[in-house]
């Protein structure tokens, strides 16, 4: 690596499968139709393959990376797994069946959930400065309520006249 080298690309919309190894990439269960459907953008005009839920349970779509000239399954490095790289539904395949993949490089894009603010079980926003407020208000509102309870009422009387008697 020199200074300035790129080290890595964050895109905050999407969470991305990456290669570990470089390699021939292989698509596996990946069948038009059944587990995976070509949808095209509008706006862009580019087409992209999404991973879909199939009826049939025994395919599972993967991507897996090939030796170039033996076309073996290659081993995840310091490991004795293979590189296979199942695919959930709703992954969109940024690779083609046989492209020469290095390592680090995007199989897939799967899109990122965005985030909500919490909510209080009212419905309020809650941050952590309004969680302290809230916290505050139901603690005044439980002293409230005991204050009227006439069993907390009796404790007190009596805690009262026992300090009274020791005195």
């Amino acid at each position: 690596m020199k200074a300035g080298d790129l080290l890595a690309e964050w895109d905050a919309f999407a969470n991305v499968i990456l290669t570990e190894v470089g390699g021939v990439a292989k698509f596996g269960d990946i069948v038009e139709g059944v587990t995976m459907v070509e949808k095209l953008d509008e706006v862009t005009g580019l087409s992209r393959k999404v991973i879909v839920e199939s009826r049939a349970v025994d395919l599972r779509p993967r991507v897996s990376l090939k030796h170039p000239e033996t076309g073996e399954t290659l081993k995840l490095p310091n490991s004795t797994l293979e590189a296979r790289y199942l695919l959930p539904v709703g992954a969109n395949i940024v690779v083609q069946d046989g492209d020469l993949l290095e390592p680090g490089e995007i199989i897939s894009k799967i899109r990122a959930r965005p985030r909500r603010p919490r909510t209080s079980p009212e419905g309020y926003r809650v941050s952590p400065s309004s969680s302290r407020l809230a916290s505050r208000r139901i603690t005044r509102s439980s002293r409230r309520s005991t204050a009227r309870c006439p069993s907390a009422r009796t404790r007190r009387a009596s805690a009262r006249s026992s300090s009274r008697r020791s005195a």
